[in-house]
């Protein structure tokens, strides 16, 4: 009988404690939900320690309604100082009645004056530790200050964060700008401190961003900027284009001189291939481009037989040169104008030929890298045609 007894309140026991349910849980009305993260330079301050303005974007849910649920305002953007980002953070939290929470922080956007003065790594330390955080937010760089893009009112989005994550998943629609995750640049900078990041653009009416090109890092700062097209070369090196279009000129109507047409190729699969030779102690790369897509634009397809095989070569031709002088351009940028390898050339080298690249790896970025050579040669398939008769 005692056994059985034992038994019974050892049950009751667990039963009481399954029963007790989340028993530390902060509803969410008690969160200060983080959306977005902003980092810029500290510009004016009389406390000489405090280098950092961080900004945090925070929905704001007013009253019920009929359903019952929140109606979500404009977010309120929260701006706070400090010498590292968790002091700053926890200011923030002594300025707020509901503590910060950055589960659904999914974007963080750093300022281009702090970019190009302190080392990025050590700003993204605090996100990289932070329990609450995750390591697939999106990373930008902003060509003026985070803040500027906090104060965003999107027309569709309801915040900032949001807004920014939704355009970064559309990159399949466009090669003009990266999708750039923290984890992914967290690798590349411990790699040899150098990475493209996507950069972010405000609109003069702070209504819109336009994402388009690349920050330039260089042993952890800002160095300079990539242009759309130039962004859209380095993806193809690095076999990272998703889709996009293509605009070329008719190749017949330059030949004839007639009126200009123009061609609009748009991208749908491509695989990039790298091969290295070394001989001498020369450097030269071979980059192979296969493209395939579908001609989507013809402004004077009624002057010419599109069904016919010669004219599709000529199109494919005139598509693959275009190609080639995009990815040329922005290979010479990189070489010569910033000496930084963050195309993967220094990574295929150490891969294929460690021993070598032992020898070099010092001197990469400053001596190789800009005498390399590269030849490039691309190679376009039309797929398609479209139903244009």
């Amino acid at each position: 009988m005692d056994f059985k007894r034992c038994i019974s309140m050892i049950l009751c026991m667990i039963m009481a404690l399954c029963l007790m349910g989340c028993w530390d849980q902060k509803e969410i009305e008690h969160r200060g939900m983080v959306f977005s993260t902003g980092i810029d330079k500290l510009i004016e301050t009389e406390d000489e320690q405090k280098k950092y303005l961080i900004s945090f974007e925070m929905p704001i849910l007013s009253g019920g309604g009929e359903t019952g649920g929140g109606v979500l305002e404009k977010p309120w953007i929260l701006a706070t100082t400090g010498n590292t980002v968790f002091e700053a953070v926890r200011q923030a939290d002594i300025r707020s009645e509901r503590p910060l929470f950055f589960a659904q922080n999914k974007v963080l956007v750093i300022g281009e004056e702090i970019a190009q003065q302190e080392d990025i790594r050590m700003m993204l330390d605090f996100f990289l530790r932070d329990h609450e955080l995750t390591r697939n937010m999106n990373v930008f760089i902003v060509k003026g200050t985070a803040l500027e893009v906090l104060n965003v009112v999107p027309y569709f989005s309801d915040s900032v964060g949001d807004y920014l994550r939704t355009l970064s998943r559309v990159k399949y629609k466009s090669s003009r700008f990266r999708a750039t995750e923290l984890s992914c640049l967290v690798e590349d900078l411990k790699r040899n401190g150098s990475a493209l990041v996507s950069r972010v653009i405000p609109s003069s009416a702070g209504d819109e961003v336009k994402l388009a090109g690349a920050a330039v890092i260089k042993n952890n700062r800002l160095v300079g900027w990539l242009g759309e097209i130039e962004n859209r070369g380095t993806l193809f090196i690095q076999d990272k284009v998703e889709g996009g279009s293509i605009v070329v000129s008719c190749p017949i109507c330059s030949e004839l001189g007639e009126r200009a047409e123009t061609i609009t190729f748009e991208i749908n699969n491509v695989s990039s291939k790298k091969e290295v030779d070394i001989r001498g102690g020369k450097i030269k790369f071979g980059i192979v481009i296969n493209v395939e897509g579908t001609i989507q634009e013809h402004s004077g397809w009624q002057y010419h037989d599109l069904l016919e095989q010669e004219y599709i070569r000529r199109m494919e031709k005139v598509v693959a040169t275009e190609i080639t002088r995009e990815v040329q351009a922005a290979n010479n940028k990189l070489q010569q104008e910033f000496a930084v390898d963050v195309l993967g050339y220094g990574s295929y080298l150490k891969k294929t030929h460690p021993d070598f690249w032992e020898e070099i790896e010092e001197q990469w970025n400053e001596t190789f890298f800009p005498q390399v050579e590269v030849d490039i040669h691309s190679n376009v398939m039309i797929r398609r045609i479209g139903t244009a008769t």
